[in-house]
């Protein structure tokens, strides 16, 4: 049993520490992360300190190992002081042995000793886990991050290949690289058939094998990948009816689906001969894979379309940076949703039965009352969050693109009038039309208007320029503003959830949620959002949207 531990984890160790300390009656206690044959000590308090790396006997071992599988805490009592059976900077005539677990993940034990009872080590049970939920987020928050920037260095590796044969090339490598498998193989579904790309890892012969005898898009895990548009895979493919034949060393197989939207494009094949092989990869950073695959798939075929049509490549230099972090958020939005919202609902049912006691006195009657309101108002950031992550896909109808566009202008109204701006509104002759969600697409205006109102507030010429087109196949609604602009260096990052260029001293006042919301609305309409700035002359942002 080995754990890794980040560094910037210590503070929450830190913490587990001064909590039980603080709560429980002992004289000594001290986190153990297991390496090796040994431990770390990231966190502890006693009256013998013990060094920052210990040695771990047999029996120490073994004890460990029955924490980890009961995932409850250990207490041993007797009539005198003893030596605790796990390392601890102290002694006493009791002991508790807590895993630090959240589900089966496992970040480490609690050794403590002092006059400990059984409701002590049950509390003790309860800060450590509680310590665990932290700790857990926490590296996931880190590893989405250490994500993203992986992807984010891809990404600008392909944007910077000449063509799209060794952008996906450079796919399949990486793609080695990030899940340990030895062969990678990039299909696209040609008239119904698999048509390779890309690969590597592939011997000549293999190779021609493969394009003699490509993978099924309607059958096995590959027509499971390809047909879904699901993960999928095999520990081992000699005892899977599911799975088809694979290279002749092949023992497990991962497939990651290549698509848009709702329509499949291909699959990444990935291999390895070593069983479980894929077994504990992680699947937002596997999925970001597909979306940079389907991206540059994409691409190319846009360029080829404006190469036929006589048009510049219209795709936006951010698309495929911003698709592979979404991917990454959205599961962690829901993630974070699932892991509040239980004790949320915990905290608002115990407080709503509080309320009905009629003997409360009325000062402590509004302390609860405000951590009623504040619990939803924590729940309503929640939903909110979510909605921008996971816009509906359902209730899509032929529609003017104006039509919401208007509506949203119809809601700000009276705050552009107080605002004193001056709107200038140009519409095509025939009203561009799209597939869409009218309700979505208004949201999306409401919020570029808005921040442009905002984005003028301190200006002393305030005009808001909006522009409908048609331009090779998109419709484009682009509204601009004479506010006071980005920087250069922000604007890759406005379309980031969390982040937000809204600070007034230093205290920020957004959640850097609306341009997120506007970019996953285009998103879901098979569109993009691209964005023009210079500061203190003003921004344009234009929704483009497939034309119908």
């Amino acid at each position: 049993m080995q754990l890794d531990i980040e560094p910037d984890l210590s503070d929450v160790y830190g913490q587990l520490i001064a909590t039980l300390r603080e709560l429980l009656p002992c004289n000594g206690a001290a986190v153990l992360i297991p390496r090796g044959a040994g431990a770390a000590i990231p966190a502890q308090f006693g009256a013998h300190p013990l060094p920052t790396t210990i040695a771990l006997g047999p029996a120490a071992a073994q004890l460990l190992d029955r924490l980890t599988h009961s995932s409850q805490p250990i207490l041993i009592q007797r009539d005198a002081p003893f030596q605790p059976p796990l390392p601890a900077p102290a002694a006493d005539r009791a002991w508790i042995g807590v895993p630090i677990m959240a589900g089966a993940q496992l970040f480490g034990f609690v050794s403590a000793t002092g006059p400990l009872q059984a409701s002590d080590a049950r509390l003790a049970g309860a800060i450590a886990q509680q310590a665990a939920q932290t700790l857990r987020w926490a590296t996931r928050w880190a590893m989405s991050q250490h994500q993203s920037q992986q992807l984010y260095d891809l990404d600008r590796q392909i944007r910077h290949q000449p063509d799209q044969a060794a952008a996906l090339t450079l796919l399949a490598e990486a793609s080695l690289t990030l899940t340990g498998a030895t062969h990678s193989c990039i299909f696209a579904s040609k008239q119904g058939r698999a048509t390779m790309l890309a690969r590597r890892g592939y011997s000549s012969d293999e190779a021609a094998l493969v394009q003699q005898i490509p993978p099924s898009l309607e059958h096995g895990l590959t027509g499971q990948a390809f047909r879904q548009r699901i993960l999928t895979y095999s520990d081992d493919i000699a005892g899977d009816p599911t799975a088809l034949p694979a290279l002749a060393q092949t023992r497990a197989q991962l497939i990651i689906p290549i698509y848009s939207s709702d329509k499949s494009l291909g699959i990444i094949d990935l291999q390895s001969p070593q069983p479980g092989a894929f077994r504990n990869a992680d699947t937002n950073l596997l999925l970001a894979l597909g979306n940079l695959a389907a991206a540059t798939i994409e691409q190319q075929q846009a360029r080829q379309a404006a190469h036929q049509n006589g048009h510049a490549d219209p795709m936006s230099d951010h698309d495929l940076l911003l698709s592979s972090r979404l991917a990454v958020v959205t599961d962690l939005a829901a993630g974070v949703a699932h892991e509040i919202n239980n004790p949320l609902t915990t905290i608002l049912g115990y407080t709503h039965l509080l309320l009905r006691d009629q003997a409360l006195p009325d000062p402590t009657r509004a302390d609860i009352s405000q951590i009623m309101v504040e619990g939803q108002r924590i729940a309503t950031l929640v939903e909110r969050f979510l909605r921008f992550a996971q816009p509906s896909s359902s209730g899509k109808r032929p529609l003017a693109v104006n039509e919401p566009l208007a509506e949203a202008l119809g809601l700000l109204k009276s705050r552009l009038h107080e605002g004193g701006v001056q709107v200038t509104l140009d519409l095509p002759p025939e009203p561009a039309m799209v597939l869409g969600q009218a309700g979505q697409l208004e949201q999306a205006f409401v919020e570029l208007l808005q921040n442009a109102i905002e984005a003028m507030s301190t200006s002393d010429t305030r005009r808001l320029s909006i522009q409908v087109s048609l331009q090779s196949g998109w419709a484009r609604v682009a509204i601009g503003d004479t506010g006071r602009g980005i920087r250069p260096d922000l604007l890759t990052r406005v379309f980031e959830p969390g982040f937000t260029t809204k600070v007034d001293k230093g205290i920020s006042r957004g959640l850097g949620l609306g341009l997120y919301a506007v970019h996953t609305i285009a998103q879901d309409h098979w569109g993009r959002v691209e964005v023009q700035s210079q500061v203190w002359q003003g921004s344009t942002f234009t929704v483009c949207l497939p034309a119908i």
